[in-house]
């Protein structure tokens, strides 16, 4: 939205709204979220100068969600914010905060990097708010998003086909979901199973029966939220097993037979089950037996083994092995350690002509330490934080988490201060949050008191 500011006060970094005389200010909602700390939300203040009316967010150390997207996200940093940004909106409600002035925009929620949490702007205004399509959102959230190769990724069509669903979108529902996803799966459950409505089964026990009942340790009263959370619990049959996800601890039921039988057997690389009768007999054994010896081997992506006839003179490899020993000749060094990119000739390696630069991007040094590292992407991150940045400055606790960006745009270079704490500057200049700064060659960056000296 056009009305959002960026300001910058001390070792604050605010959003300011500014109102226009046509909007009336929602005073039910205003304090409710100004007076109560509701999970998910950003805190929010209404100051009033003149005629000029404001609403201050708060969003010192946070980003904003789509750059937070711009690198590579893992499965669980994902699977938190989708998570704290459907607490918030069902924290909301239970505050007589509709939805329909939370702004579901990539660009106006936040998001900090270290603890993936992500925080909601309610904007209180009469009538001023279009509603946002929540199915919608969270579709576009998982299409626009980077993922680590390294990771199963399959939670994400499986996200997708809920959402894809003709019902009536649930928050409370997708929340379960998205919780069941952060969890660990039940080793006895199956695809069916998982995608079966779960509900927690509530015994009120015998009120007229009399029992001895052992005291209970006293906790806390637990909040409306709470509660609600409590009973989102799945159901499983069989045996329990527990597992804890921050401060709640979660009970599955699983099936004794399958979980038993799921337990004892081993896998191989691909997650496919060894065939273990395959192994307890050596091939001579088949030999001297008479028998046809028969191998079975599983295929990544098939579920039923392959079953192969061997004759032995296909697997005769005495003189394959014998011609390799004899052709290879031993080095004399065997069992040093190997140098990489070794000349094989044991020539001179050239590193560079003479009146050529070896790199022709830009670069930055750090003057503390005289560390060259060359800006070669189109966004470079600087910060703290080592897995969301591209250069990390970790014995420097006053530089931010994401601190700053270096962005390339053709032969033109800027920086942007990402709402740090202590703030960003250009030769001695602080710079304001979110805005690109151009920088020149031989220009001094600095990042809280670590400096930079850039380059072309």
């Amino acid at each position: 939205m056009e009305h959002f500011l960026i300001s910058n006060q001390g070792i604050n970094t605010y959003l300011e709204y500014e109102l226009d005389e046509t909007q009336e200010i929602d005073t039910l909602c205003m304090g409710m979220v100004k007076n109560n700390k509701i999970e998910g939300m950003l805190p929010v203040v209404f100051q009033q100068i003149d005629k000029r009316r404001y609403f201050k967010y708060t969003i010192t150390s946070k980003i904003t969600l789509n750059k937070f997207l711009e690198r590579e996200v893992s499965r669980h940093k994902l699977l938190r914010i989708m998570e704290s940004i459907l607490k918030a909106l069902m924290e909301g409600e239970e505050y007589m905060i509709p939805p329909s002035v939370c702004l579901l925009e990539e660009n106006k929620i936040y998001v900090d990097s270290h603890t993936g949490e992500a925080f909601l702007i309610c904007l209180p205004i009469l009538d001023g708010v279009k509603a946002a399509d929540i199915r919608l959102f969270f579709k576009n959230l998982l299409f626009q998003a980077k993922y680590e190769s390294g990771e199963d990724n399959s939670y994400v069509a499986h996200l997708i086909g809920i959402l894809n669903q003709e019902e009536k979108f649930c928050v409370s529902l997708f929340l379960r979901e998205v919780r069941f996803l952060l969890g660990e799966r039940g080793k006895g459950d199956t695809k069916e199973t998982f995608n079966k409505p779960r509900e927690r089964k509530v015994s009120l026990g015998k009120q007229h029966e009399e029992k001895k009942v052992q005291p209970l340790e006293k906790k806390p009263q637990e909040s409306i939220g709470e509660i609600g959370q409590n009973l989102l619990q799945p159901e499983r049959k069989g045996e329990i097993e527990k597992t804890k996800q921050g401060d709640m601890v979660w009970e599955f039921e699983l099936d004794s037979e399958t979980h038993k039988e799921e337990k004892n057997k081993k896998r191989g690389f691909f997650g496919s089950l060894f065939q273990k009768k395959s192994r307890e007999r050596s091939f001579d054994s088949f030999i001297d037996s008479g028998e046809e010896p028969v191998f079975e081997f599983l295929m990544p992506g098939q579920e039923e083994p392959i079953h192969a006839k061997l004759e032995p003179s296909e697997i005769d490899i005495a003189p394959i092995v014998k011609s390799f020993v004899e052709d290879t000749p031993i080095p004399a060094d065997f069992g040093g350690t190997t140098l990489l990119n070794e000349d094989k000739y044991d020539e001179t390696s050239l590193l560079q002509e003479w009146g050529t630069e070896r790199h022709s991007e830009p670069y930055l040094i750090r003057n503390q330490t005289q560390e060259k590292f060359y800006i070669n992407k189109s966004v470079v991150r600087i910060g703290r934080e080592k897995q969301q940045v591209d250069y990390c400055v970790q014995e420097n606790k006053a530089v931010g988490r994401s601190h700053a960006d270096i962005i390339t745009r053709g032969q033109r270079y800027y920086v942007m201060d990402l709402n740090s704490k202590n703030r960003t500057f250009i030769n001695g200049q602080a710079i304001p949050s979110q805005q690109e700064m151009e920088i020149m060659d031989g220009d001094c960056v600095r990042l809280a008191n670590e400096e930079f000296i850039f380059h072309t």
